[in-house]
């Protein structure tokens, strides 16, 4: 997808959209502080009914509030305001959906709705913006518009055999300990997005020409985080579902050996490829493009081991910890982007971010050796890891489904 629109948007499309595909989120990461994944936790232990209810609540009222303080302090598009708005309630109407779903260790389920979506999006650009020859960004808003619509119909059936019982009960301590759960994740979610997206809103006031650039380079790179998300999904499903201590340490250092060591892979490709087919594939618009790529490929494979940490804390409901190092790492890169970007450009905002995700790194393993009975000997990789780790990721996925 960011092939096409790339060659038919150019650079400025593209940070135009980048800029709309951050304001939407910023919204849904607020929208959906009463969900997420403490709805893992919770979903087989409290009605479905009354998290809906709550989540869903909670998404009308600030879909509204957020959604106008973006609008009034322009930190979205104006013209798409609406759109955004919209966007963004389904965008968290679906993701509530889909935790319920995952909550009841539905993992096949889960990956079919976000790959249907993923379809119409690619359908719908490639009609619009190849055959139609539709460029405009409103198109791009629209067609992502539609495919969210269409997958939360899908999630919300899907969910619909799980409301059996419609008693209300608890639902003042339903509220808190959603709130408290939701709340952690969610800000650290919210925390980490801004983290990785607040040098956009620089390199716009400093150097708006290279944004598109920049930010179709990030977009790339992050296409790696592809195997730690998915695996980190059956990781914090296993967790969450049972209460062995041993078995989710366990996993979770198998876990991250593996993501760690396909993502080095991964991003190695990537930097090997010389800049003349990136720019064959995203037009000469985006020369550039390379040395993005070479700055954000030591971040992303920090970050896919972030990850699978995160999502150990999460699985065990400490999502404190979660959210206490992302605001630790949003303070580093706020300071660390407004001293290198002004004066480096693109190449500060890689530093910037650099610096911020080993920072994270570090702290997550350092709580992880002192909350269990690991040393980091047991980190490193070793002869038997891999032939283990896909024996135990092939029998979760399978008990999963």
């Amino acid at each position: 997808m960011s092939i096409i629109y790339a060659n038919t948007v150019g650079k400025e499309g593209v940070a135009e959209i980048a800029v709309v595909v951050l304001g939407f989120s910023i919204i849904t990461m607020v929208n959906t502080l009463l969900g997420s994944s403490s709805i893992i936790y919770l979903g087989s232990r409290v009605s479905v009914f009354s998290i809906l209810l709550l989540s869903y609540s909670w998404i009308v009222f600030f879909s509204i509030i957020i959604g106008f303080v973006l609008f009034y302090f322009h930190l979205i598009p104006q013209e798409y305001s609406i759109h955004i708005a919209l966007i963004a309630f389904f965008e968290s109407l679906t993701t509530i959906n889909n935790q319920v779903i995952l909550s009841k260790n539905k993992v096949q389920l889960f990956n079919t709705i976000k790959l249907t979506q993923k379809l119409i999006l690619f359908l719908g650009i490639i009609a619009f913006f190849l055959f139609l020859n539709l460029h405009e960004t409103i198109y791009f808003i629209l067609i992502y518009l539609t495919s969210i619509i269409f997958v939360f119909i899908i999630s919300f059936v899907s969910i619909l055999k799980y409301l059996t019982d419609f008693k209300l009960t608890n639902l003042k301590q339903l509220f808190i300990t959603k709130l408290s759960y939701g709340s952690q994740l969610q800000f650290s979610m919210l925390f980490s997005l801004l983290t990785n997206r607040i040098s956009y809103y620089l390199i716009e006031k400093f150097f708006e020409s290279t944004l598109g650039i920049f930010a179709q380079g990030v977009q790339l790179m992050e296409n790696n985080l592809i195997v730690s998300r998915s695996i980190s999904l059956v990781q914090v499903s296993d967790i969450a579902s049972k209460d062995d201590k041993d078995n989710a340490e366990k996993l979770t250092i198998i876990l991250l050996k593996l993501t760690g060591g396909i993502t080095l892979v991964m991003v190695t490709v990537m930097i090997l490829i010389p800049e003349s087919v990136y720019l064959f594939i995203f037009s000469d618009d985006f020369k550039g493009i390379k040395e993005v790529i070479y700055l954000y490929a030591p971040t992303i494979f920090i970050m896919s081991m972030s990850s699978i940490l995160i999502h150990y804390f999460c699985g065990i409901a400490k999502y404190y910890y979660s959210s206490i190092v992302s605001f630790i790492g949003l303070i580093i890169n706020l300071i660390s982007c407004f001293y290198f970007i002004p004066k480096y450009g693109i190449f500060g905002a890689g530093i910037s971010i650099f610096i911020t995700n080993t920072t994270i790194l570090i702290i997550l393993i350092s709580q992880f050796l002192k909350t269990t009975d690991n040393n980091i000997k047991d980190l490193m990789p070793n002869k038997n890891d891999w032939q283990y780790a896909i024996k135990l990721l092939s029998k979760s996925y399978n008990k999963n489904n």
